[in-house]
């Protein structure tokens, strides 16, 4: 494994072999190779990009995004920082909370922010490889916390996805896909369901990358979607 550049050997040549990232994945390391390569910018493209990872509990979501995450802050010689958006509601959260922790890096800086992602992330000056983990506990908290309506609903969303597009920063967002299970009993849970699924639209159409992880294996989306005639 090389950690840099230089020397004629690639580092996506080797990503594979520790990384869990599967070959599908590797045309687009290869690109943000490339674009490190030339100073940032391939065929005049600016902003950072974007790449959301989606999935079921427990299905590897978290450990794809970081290990992804890691291997972009080795291409671009980029710090990384994690926006947490869970709180510790109780003590299996707490619990929850300090794996993650204890699984991150040393050098990772860590930001707890439960509301407001789409400010912190427009306030970055410096390029850098941001994870957002995840949208599922942020739409949690825009419902729960702040009691939003829909339409500050809409408003957050349009927030947040404006940010990620102008963004110079490498962001790689995490989210649970909640609607493919039962319809749930009450109201307010099916509301919820809607407005993840929403949320989780408008962040894939953004994404030049949707990672579905299934049992910890991932497979890019995008890669597979349909072409209209």
């Amino acid at each position: 494994m090389v950690n840099s550049l230089d020397g004629g050997l690639h580092m996506t040549e080797h990503l594979s072999d520790s990384a869990g990232i599967h070959p599908s994945q590797m045309e687009v390391l290869k690109f943000q190779e490339r674009r490190a390569q030339d100073g940032g910018k391939v065929e005049g493209e600016t902003r950072g990009g974007c790449t959301f990872v989606l999935g079921g509990a427990r299905s590897g979501k978290s450990t794809f995004a970081e290990r992804w995450a890691s291997r972009l802050s080795e291409i671009h010689g980029l710090p990384v920082t994690y926006v947490a958006t869970a709180q510790a509601s109780d003590r299996e959260m707490e619990d929850r909370i300090l794996r993650h922790r204890i699984r991150r890096p040393d050098d990772w800086l860590t930001v707890e922010e439960p509301l407001d992602v789409a400010n912190w992330i427009a306030r970055q000056t410096e390029p850098k490889v941001i994870i957002v983990d995840c949208l599922t506990l942020l739409l949690n908290n825009w419902m729960w916390l702040e009691r939003c309506s829909e339409s500050q609903f809409v408003a957050r969303m349009e927030e947040l996805v404006t940010a990620i597009a102008q963004s110079t920063s490498h962001i790689v967002v995490v989210s649970n896909e909640a609607g493919q299970g039962i319809v749930p009993a009450d109201p307010l849970s099916r509301q919820y369901r809607d407005w993840l699924g929403l949320l989780n639209q408008a962040i894939a159409k953004q994404a030049e990358v949707v990672i579905w992880m299934v049992a910890g294996i991932p497979i890019d989306l995008k890669k597979f979607e349909a072409q209209w005639p």
